[in-house]
């Protein structure tokens, strides 16, 4: 069970932390139980431990997107992308973000959106 997974990494991390996998998969978990704002600072602790991580990068913008931070987001998904360019999964995440950021930040097409 979920609620089980989610004690487990937490002892992980405090047992291990400079593991950024255990970071990455309690976040993951709580994500998927739809606790984003909860999996944002395991998130945070798994990308300063890896950085360079695509995984990582691309999980927590699929979260912040979730969350409404597309230009966030966008920018998560972007660094992913350098890091691994032929990703089809990364361009298409990117391109959602941009265009969900273009209908947040331009009320014109806020409105067109509303309509369709």
């Amino acid at each position: 069970n979920a609620s089980r997974a989610i004690e487990m990494y937490q002892k992980a991390a405090t047992a291990h932390p400079a593991d950024p996998r255990i970071h990455m998969n309690a976040a993951v978990v709580l994500a998927d139980e739809r606790r984003l704002a909860e999996a944002i600072p395991s998130f945070r602790q798994a990308i300063a431990l890896k950085p360079d991580d695509p995984l990582v990068l691309s999980n927590f913008g699929t979260v912040l997107h979730r969350l409404g931070d597309f230009k966030e987001s966008a920018h998560l998904y972007s660094e992913a992308l350098r890091l691994t360019p032929a990703s089809p999964n990364l361009h298409y995440n990117l391109g959602n973000s941009m265009m969900d950021l273009a209908i947040q930040t331009d009320v014109g097409l806020l409105r067109e959106s509303v309509k369709e």
